[in-house]
């Protein structure tokens, strides 16, 4: 008997991970949630201890190092006959299966995982240096670029080839309308919804170029004479390789030369006009069609435009601005063979001063030396745009039925001046870094630090880096015509830079203020690296003939503005996207309220749309609101059937008002069999991290009785904390990458000698949280009617984490994105997410940085073996049934399809399409995190931490537990109490509010038992 009380106390306790990873028979938490067998990892793959970095050279040194040697004159083909090696993942395969549409077939293909590495041999007759081709099948991935690192002869030659991508070929996926036609599907209020991206498998060709697209022609490469190497090494992606070609570099003629091909061949006839929206591949999944409402000047087609019903009209946008992104139009039956002047309509209001460049292909080859870098200017309204040459003369081009015109991003002269900002941004960090060895990061401002002394060379090249962006100012404004308001940052740190360098004296002074320029330089380098441009339409006409204006006229935009307005009034956006009309108080009909971006919603409207309603015939009623507003609708009685997105703390509290539904009355659910989501309970939840539940578990009666033990909720999104690290700064200190909390003293020491810091999160509870699971506590007793913040455990974390901050002084307040790209603070915890922001937000210092578990306690198993705790925090965002629902069943069967693998899967990747990579979706899923497109590498790291993670338990009562943690912190790092004591006294006010909130909602206490 008092081992079946043992256990439903550990089930209503499941906050204890312990307990409940200990609880493994019928009646422990696994008899509610199914076991996922997502175990601790205690053989660690993590990066620990010193790390090393080997700085590359830059393609300009590589270039400078090779310059005497000759142009190639050869053409080397480099099949799977010259395989030398290869990993053992890679396969070689019957290349007849994969025919090539012009010339003869492989006889053998080589298909690469994303882990696998391949290596080629070849002999040249003479040193010379070459371009690089790589002919390649695209198959099935993440639908992203394919990326591998190239080494010639066993090594890197530079550093712009550690990651070469490769695009793949994606259009739009069109639907059979109700009036017979083909085209993009209309929904029941006749508005156009954006299409979603198919691949289309293909063999491509491919030169390797610059991955940081500052180099704008295929890069050059360096061979010996005699035999030589080519590796390609995965980094992401499977591809099928079918040849490496070594080619000479291929001049293009002029337009002068190209004009006189096609002399007395000009077009005469109509002008043509290709809508932009009507591409038919893509590189890029991103490169959708979209919709703008914004002028009455939009083509839309044979549609029209209309201010009532939305029509997808344009292509382009903020979508289309990372390097080598392409977009293809098909010139149709309609068009004569013959020259054309060819003028673009499109808008660029995005970056003002600036160009967005665009290289132009026809067939896929640039016809001629102007058609590289299309500049395509700033413009806050529609604008027409062609060819050019230097003298500002239109250029034409020869087009036939059936040819292919391609726009293809590339940075143009641009590229140069950021390459050349990239060198400035990264030696100033290294002489903020060498100046703050020296002065620390406050430095005392009245003090003569001698730094034209200890650091000469340094104060020089601050001298020549101020003269350096002062070019590139005066370059990128003479490139654009006009001055960009994003050039201020750099005016205003080269004014500081050259007080600097003039007077030493003042670096003191000014070295705060320099290291917020500085970030903002780095920010202003990652948007200009950004060169989105829309696309209206493509206007094909006779040689020398007058282009009609793309803007509407005046009365046009007045009565659109006009009917804009009044369609505000009049047109449910929530609507948008159904393709029936909903009635939300109809039986088959749900309704689900989530929060989030317009965005999300309308993604999440195509994916109901599309897949959950033709598959049940079901109708959900989706509205975008404030998940504020939940609390208030429940109290009101006019509460939503499903809530998605929801904090992890609203399950408990819906519970405690009596206000959701216990999911665990669906334990008996089976699923269909055969379907990929309507799936059973237990299939259900074992899609999970098993203690990610725990969070949502609760007994609402409070007596322990397994039948009044609930779960309220099924997981989301998810996000924890792992540990970020400089690897070029460490390397070059010698400082190590810690281990466990012991060593990070030793670690935060060796940082501080050298004047830079260490950032560990103060806001929250998830450090203290860690430290606390770590050595064996927990927040709450087994009965969660107190906290277990007294015992030995609590106070032993507390003191660690306390003691960080006032024996070691750790920054209590910083910006850790910012001083981890300066390298003042090369060495970090954060949530994983941040990830994603600092791989898009960061890119100066690319392949420089990696993140790892976080520091650990030493422990003891049951069987005596010593091992590393890693235990952290896991928060988990959810989906709720709300009582009083039309249909428990219904609300079931779409929280099932919602968390499913393909939907979540789907639903993160469209989002990564539309706002990138920073936005990639954390998915609680676990099967769907695997299809999100994570590296093999990164992925190792997230599910070693993953394996870890335990939940932040929620009570009665649990908002009390931060909020007087937090202040037992401040009191102890702020005012110098007394650790132990201070913990004593606010668990006790904790303790309070917990007995205060559960006599409130009538649970017992403590004396009640």
């Amino acid at each position: 008997m008092a081992r079946v009380i043992s256990i439903v106390l550990a089930v209503l306790m499941v906050f204890s991970v312990l307990s409940v990873t200990a609880s493994a028979d019928s009646k422990s938490l696994s008899t509610l949630v199914a076991k996922s067998g997502y175990e601790k990892n205690k053989d660690s793959n993590a990066v620990f201890g010193q790390v090393t970095y080997d700085e590359l050279a830059t393609y300009e040194e590589y270039l400078a190092a090779n310059s005497s040697v000759a142009e190639g004159k050869e053409h080397i083909v480099i099949d799977a006959s010259s395989l030398l090696e290869k990993s053992e993942g890679a396969k070689l395969l019957d290349g007849s299966k994969y025919p090539v549409e012009s010339g003869k077939n492989y006889d053998k293909v080589i298909l690469t995982d994303e882990s696998d590495d391949v290596t080629f041999k070849f002999n040249l007759k003479s040193a010379g240096k070459y371009n690089i081709v790589l002919n390649y099948y695209t198959v099935a991935g993440k639908d992203i670029n394919i990326s591998r690192e190239l080494q010639i002869n066993g090594e890197i030659p530079f550093e712009n080839v550690g990651s070469c991508n490769f695009t793949r070929c994606f259009t739009d996926k069109l639907v059979e309308r109700k009036d017979g036609t083909v085209g993009f599907k209309i929904d029941y209020y006749g508005n156009e919804m954006r299409p979603d991206q198919v691949e289309i498998f293909e063999w491509r060709s491919a030169y390797i170029t610059d991955s940081y697209g500052y180099v704008t022609e295929p890069l050059e490469f360096f061979f010996k004479k005699g035999e030589n190497t080519i590796s390609l090494n995965g980094v992401a992606e499977p591809v099928i390789i079918g040849s490496i070609e070594i080619v000479p570099f291929k001049k293009t003629i002029g337009y002068d030369e190209y004009i006189k091909q096609y002399s007395g061949k000009d077009y005469d006839g109509e002008e043509i006009i290709i809508e932009g929206e009507s591409a038919l591949y893509k590189s890029d999944k991103t490169l959708y069609p979209s919709v703008d409402v914004s002028t009455a000047s939009t083509s839309s087609g044979e549609r029209g435009i209309s201010a009532y019903v939305q029509t997808v009209n344009i292509t382009g946008g903020s979508s289309w601005a990372g390097t080598n992104q392409a977009i293809t139009w098909v010139v149709g039956d309609n068009v004569k063979e013959g020259l054309y002047a060819i003028n673009f309509k499109y808008r660029q209001n995005v970056n003002d001063g600036m160009n967005s460049p665009r290289r132009l292909y026809v067939n896929g080859e640039v016809p001629f030396t102007e058609a590289k870098a299309l500049e395509f200017g700033y413009s806050r309204e529609w604008k027409m745009h062609s060819p050019q040459k230097a003298d500002k003369s239109q250029c034409l081009v020869y087009l036939k039925p059936g040819d292919e015109i391609t726009l293809e991003t590339t940075l143009s002269e641009l590229g140069d001046y950021l390459s050349r900002t990239n060198d400035v941004l990264t030696s100033i960090n290294e002489i903020y870094r060498k100046i703050i060895k020296i002065t620390s990061t406050e430095p005392d401002k009245n003090r003569d630090y001698q730094l034209d002394e200890l650091i000469p060379e340094d104060i020089e090249a601050i001298g020549q880096n101020a003269q350096i962006l002062q070019e590139i100012v005066d370059g990128i404004t003479a490139y654009a015509g006009e001055k960009s308001s994003g050039l201020a940052i750099i005016d205003t740190l080269i004014r500081q830079m050259t007080k600097m360098y003039e007077d030493p004296d003042e670096i003191a002074k000014e070295l705060s203020y320099f290291k917020t320029n500085v970030g903002s330089l780095g920010t202003w380098l990652n948007s200009a690296s950004s060169i989105p441009l829309e696309i209206d339409y493509i206007s094909l006409s006779k040689p020398g003939t007058e282009i009609k204006s793309p803007e509407a006229n005046f009365f046009q935009n007045m009565m659109y503005g006009i009917n804009r307005f009044i369609s505000s009034f009049t047109v449910d956006y929530n609507a948008i996207g159904n393709d029936r009309e909903i009635d939300a108080d109809d039986e088959n009909t749900i309704t689900v309220w989530m929060a989030g971006g317009r965005d999300q919603f309308q993604v999440l409207r195509q994916l109901i749309n599309s897949t959950y309603t033709v598959e049940t015939g079901n109708l959900v009623n989706l509205e975008l609101v404030n998940m504020g507003a939940i609390l208030p609708a429940v109290v009101s009685g006019i509460a939503p059937d499903v809530a998605i997105d929801q904090m992890p703390a609203e399950p408990v509290n819906f519970a405690l008002r009596n206000s959701i539904y216990d999911l665990k009355n669906f334990k008996d659910d089976k699923g269909v069999e055969g379907s990929k989501w309507d799936i059973s309970y237990d299939e259900l939840f074992a899609k999970f991290h098993p203690r990610s539940l725990e969070q949502y578990t609760f007994d609402r009666k409070g007596f322990g009785k397994e039948e009044d033990i609930g779960i309220y909720a099924v997981p989301e999104r998810q996000d924890y904390l792992v540990m970020y690290y400089r690897t070029d700064v460490l390397a070059a200190e010698e400082i190590p990458v810690p281990e466990t909390w012991g060593q990070l003293v030793s670690t935060i020491t060796a940082l501080n000698k050298k004047n830079l810091e260490f950032g560990m999160p103060t806001v929250g509870t998830s450090t203290f949280y860690a430290m606390l699971k770590q050595m064996g506590g927990d927040l709450y007793r087994e009965d969660a009617k107190s906290t277990d913040l007294q015992t030995d455990e609590a106070i032993k974390a507390f003191k660690q984490w306390t003691n960080f901050y006032v024996n070691y002084d750790l920054p209590l307040t910083y910006d850790f994105k910012n001083r981890f790209r300066t390298g003042e603070m090369p060495l970090g915890i954060d949530n994983y997410t941040l990830y994603n922001t600092l791989a898009v937000s960061a890119p100066e210092i690319k392949g420089r940085w990696g993140y790892t578990l976080i520091p650990g306690t030493e422990r003891v198993d049951e069987n005596g073996n010593k091992y590393i705790d890693h235990t952290s925090g896991l928060g988990t965002n959810c989906a709720v049934i709300l009582l009083d629902n039309v249909s428990y069943d219904l609300s079931w069967k779409f929280l099932k399809w919602w968390v499913s693998t393909d939907t979540q899967a789907s639903f993160g990747n469209q989002i990564e399409s539309i706002l990138g990579r920073s936005s990639r979706y954390n998915t609680a899923n676990l099967d769907a995190f695997d299809k999100l497109p994570w590296t093999t590498e990164e992925k190792v790291i997230l599910n070693e931490q993953l394996s870890w993670a335990d939940p932040i338990p929620q009570i009665a009562g649990s908002y009390f537990i931060e909020r007087h943690i937090n202040n037992a912190f401040r009191k102890v790092v702020y005012k110098e109490k007394d650790a132990k004591d201070t913990l004593y006294d606010y668990s006790n006010i904790i303790n309070a509010e917990i007995i205060k909130k559960r006599a409130e909602f009538g649970l017992p206490n403590l004396e009640e038992d």
